[in-house]
């Protein structure tokens, strides 16, 4: 083996990690390049540069003592009060999700109850409703206000196709 040939075969897989770097991150770079530029042509206090926010955000989070880690007071007055909310609804959710979901997976009178009104609310898509809990209140009061009327037999054949049917149970 010559020397050029042991040369391209080292060449080849740092060429390649490159290449698969570039591809990965050169987007994000690239944007926030851009982002710096544009901020720095602007001139604007309104429109710090990147640069500017990561010195400002050390200066707020990372500006305490040793014995704190040197997290600053902004990280102890707002972040931490926010991770601990942001995993307490989380937790909750899972909690609520899971019974909600086993109840449903197990009664079939939970199942027959709930599976319509969560197939509806599964087909609409987020954007398009920002509150789900608001339209499915408004959607079951209109069911059951149908439900009262002189037309409920057509509601109620209506609603009665239009529910998606359950799975057998095996």
């Amino acid at each position: 083996m010559s020397l050029s040939e042991a040369l391209q075969t080292v060449r080849r897989p740092v060429a390649d990690a490159l290449g698969s770097v570039m591809v990965r991150y050169g987007l994000g770079i690239a944007l926030v390049l851009i982002w710096q530029l544009a901020t720095m042509r602007a001139n604007s206090i309104f429109f710090p540069t990147p640069w500017e926010i990561l010195q400002r955000a050390g200066e707020l989070w990372l500006s305490g003592p040793a014995a704190r880690l040197f997290l600053g007071d902004g990280v102890f007055n707002d972040i931490l009060p926010s991770l601990g909310r942001l995993l307490l609804g989380w937790t909750g959710a899972v909690v609520v999700g899971v019974t909600v979901g086993v109840l449903i997976g197990r009664s079939r009178i939970f199942s027959d109850l709930l599976d319509p009104s969560l197939q509806f609310l599964r087909a609409v898509p987020g954007p398009a409703v920002s509150n789900r809990r608001g339209c499915f209140i408004s959607c079951s009061f209109k069911v059951r206000k149908s439900a009262r009327s002189p037309s409920r037999r057509i509601a109620r054949g209506f609603w009665a196709a239009a529910a998606p049917q359950p799975l057998p149970r095996r």
